[in-house]
C-alpha cells in the first residue's frame, strides 16, 4: 500500500521466469499454453488491489545477452538440454512426478 497512486516497474523477465513453472512441461517441449499469462494477470490484479493501476505499472524487458555471461549461459543451456532429456524420459517410464522436477 505504500506504492498507492505510484507508478512502478517491474522486471519481466523476472515474472515470466517465475510464471513458467505453471507450465514448464509444455514450454519445454514447445506446445501450446498461455498459463503462464494468468500468473502476470494475478501480480497485476494484486497491484492493482493495493492501489496500483494497470496503466501505472510497466513491464520492463531489458537487454541483450552480456558478453561477460557468456560462459554461465552455456553452462545453463547445457544444464537446461540434459534436464530436458531426463524429463522426457521419465514421462516415459511413468514418473510424472520427478519429469515435471526436471521440466522445471
Amino acid at each position: 500500500k505504500d506504492f498507492n497512486g505510484l507508478r512502478i516497474a517491474v522486471d519481466g523477465h523476472c515474472w515470466l521466469h517465475r510464471a513458467a513453472y505453471s507450465c514448464s512441461r509444455e514450454l519445454s517441449l514447445d506446445l501450446p499454453t498461455s498459463s503462464f499469462l494468468r500468473y502476470i494477470q494475478n501480480m497485476i490484479e494484486m497491484l492493482a488491489v493495493n492501489g496500483i493501476r494497470a496503466g501505472d505499472i510497466l513491464i520492463v524487458f531489458d537487454g541483450d545477452a552480456l558478453p561477460n555471461k557468456e560462459e554461465t549461459n552455456r553452462i545453463r543451456s547445457e544444464s537446461r538440454h540434459r534436464h530436458l532429456e531426463i524429463a522426457k524420459q521419465l514421462e516415459l517410464e511413468g514418473n510424472m512426478a520427478q519429469a515435471i522436477i526436471h521440466y522445471q
